[in-house]
């Protein structure tokens, strides 16, 4: 792993709170870690590619996100 990005991981799965993070980088690979059993880091995966293809077609559109945030119920993405 990315010696950037697995000192990121651990500070931002430290957070209370979260139930998993993860990074896609330029060469579409996606590190994930998983803070609940629950919540498997291949789902958590799946999840940052999903939200990667998201703003990839909000771009293609012409909307140019620096972040997004999807905010539901008891939590945010």
């Amino acid at each position: 792993m990315n010696a950037t990005v697995q000192p990121w991981l651990e500070k931002a799965a430290a957070s209370p709170g979260v139930l998993g993070c993860g990074v896609r980088l330029a060469d579409r690979t996606v590190h994930a870690k998983s803070c609940r059993e629950e919540v498997s880091e291949q789902k958590v995966a799946q999840t940052v590619r999903e939200l990667s293809e998201a703003t990839r077609a909000l771009q293609q559109n012409r909307f140019y996100p620096e972040r997004v945030l999807w905010q539901f119920e008891d939590g945010y993405i």
